[in-house]
């Protein structure tokens, strides 16, 4: 009889264990920085797209941009047994996230905006899935490089360099100083003769980026402009829509001032297509929602069982970066 019972727990217990585990794979929190960031929206929809696919029913959360927003969502949210999805509001506050999901034994899947090392490496389930700030500058420069050099008419005042309006993401930032300082190192090896006019931080903003290339056109005039660089397509959308007011990428050859962003977000490609921006790098939203809803998914914790089932590289302290890719006008590479 004794023997029984304990075959009856072993047997309950070895079922609410499948049970718990069936629950983690399919049901997601997901905890977005700020769903007015155009890049965010475009990947909260490939979320959308893959979690139907996966079958992993999602719960959304949106901290506009707040930390203390996040931190009381994330606190108040009931359910223990989801895996966590979090696009940070301030990566600091990675390690905080990292001891709730150890307490719930949660999955959690940091995304978009990194965490350190430290932090990843501190729990056996942690994972960031995102992009290579480097890369992205990298290769914004090589279209920068190439349309300078083919292009000599850039230099509309005819001083021997190019006056560079530089529109950035957030201060204090690394994915905006990784990105801003690749493009930098860039543009001096290849020696390219430039100068930075006006640059501001703009957080990653239509609107900021507007109301600051806006506020230099009507203080400062057009001719200290000859080419824009962004951290992002966001601001370069932004900025150019005030270059819109002048005039200038409307279609007149004579009157375009070439402009170059990071992410490829869908209005971005449109500008491209249309001739009122050269170029931009593809963070690819789609690629990035398969490798976390993937991660999600994935009944292991070992990291080359997942990597086989992503197609990804995971290094070893759980990190997937997507490969960007560059896109001008010539079309993808």
């Amino acid at each position: 009889m004794r023997f029984t019972h304990i075959f009856t727990l072993s047997v309950l217990s070895a079922t609410m264990m499948a049970n718990a585990v069936l629950a983690k794979q399919t049901e997601a929190d997901v905890y977005y920085y700020d769903l007015s960031d155009q890049f965010v929206a475009n990947l909260a929809n490939c979320i959308k797209a893959e979690s139907l696919r996966k079958g992993i029913k999602v719960k959304e959360f949106n901290a506009a941009g707040d930390q203390l927003t996040q931190s009381t969502q994330m606190e108040e949210d009931p359910k223990t047994g989801a895996t966590l999805l979090v696009n940070l509001v301030d990566p600091a506050q990675a390690d905080q996230v990292v001891e709730k999901a150890k307490k719930n034994s949660q999955r959690v899947i940091f995304f978009n905006r990194e965490p350190s090392s430290t932090v990843l490496e501190s729990y056996d389930d942690a994972w960031y899935v995102g992009a290579d700030p480097v890369q992205a500058g990298d290769y914004q420069a090589e279209l920068v490089i190439d349309y300078i050099r083919t292009h000599p008419e850039i230099d509309r005042n005819k001083d021997g360099k190019i006056s560079i309006v530089f529109l950035k993401g957030e201060k204090n930032h690394q994915e905006t100083a990784s990105r801003t300082q690749a493009v930098i190192r860039e543009l001096e090896q290849n020696k390219i003769a430039y100068e930075i006019t006006f640059e501001s931080y703009t957080n990653w903003s239509f609107n900021q980026g507007y109301d600051y290339m806006a506020a230099q056109l009507t203080q400062k005039g057009i001719d200290k402009t000859e080419l824009l660089i962004g951290n992002n397509d966001s601001l370069i959308l932004g900025a150019i829509q005030a270059l819109a007011d002048y005039g200038y990428n409307q279609g007149n050859p004579q009157k375009v001032i070439p402009a170059f962003g990071i992410d490829a977000i869908p209005e971005a490609l449109t500008a491209i297509t249309a001739g009122n921006m050269s170029g931009t790098v593809l963070n690819d939203a789609s690629a990035m929602a398969k490798a976390i809803l993937g991660i999600a998914a994935a009944e292991s914790k070992d990291p080359e069982e997942i990597e086989k089932s992503i197609g990804y590289f995971i290094s070893d302290d759980h990190r997937v970066l997507i490969p960007y890719i560059k896109v001008s006008h010539r079309g993808t590479k």
